[in-house]
């Protein structure tokens, strides 16, 4: 995957975060440093995955393994923060919200033309 799409990647969960730091009892502990190592560690388990399982996974497993990854690093990193109480539906809130953000903004799977060699 080209380096911009990480890139996108990483600010995606980074601006989540961010954002629900304001809306969501518990994110609110949840300081730049930490939302940035919390989106690194999202994009480098993504990596991680992208790299182990490649073109095998389809699109709607790609959405679906993000989703995972990105709900279980929420809930178990902010289980850490001194006053970082984030509610479950609060880490799967921002975990549907990265990986529908993924879904719609980076299409790692470029449809090829079929081409009929009749």
């Amino acid at each position: 995957m080209k380096i911009l799409q990480w890139i996108l990647r990483f600010i995606i969960p980074f601006v989540v975060l961010y954002t629900l730091g304001y809306l969501v009892p518990g994110f609110s502990a949840l300081t730049v440093s930490w939302i940035t190592f919390l989106a690194a560690l999202i994009t480098l388990s993504e990596w991680v995955v992208n790299k182990i399982f490649g073109e095998r996974i389809s699109r709607v497993g790609e959405v679906l393994i993000d989703f995972l990854i990105a709900a279980v690093i929420i809930a178990t990193v902010t289980l850490a923060i001194e006053g970082g109480n984030v509610p479950l539906w609060g880490a799967l809130l921002a975990a549907a919200i990265i990986a529908v953000l993924d879904m719609i903004l980076l299409k790692s799977r470029e449809q090829k033309p079929v081409i009929n060699q009749e």
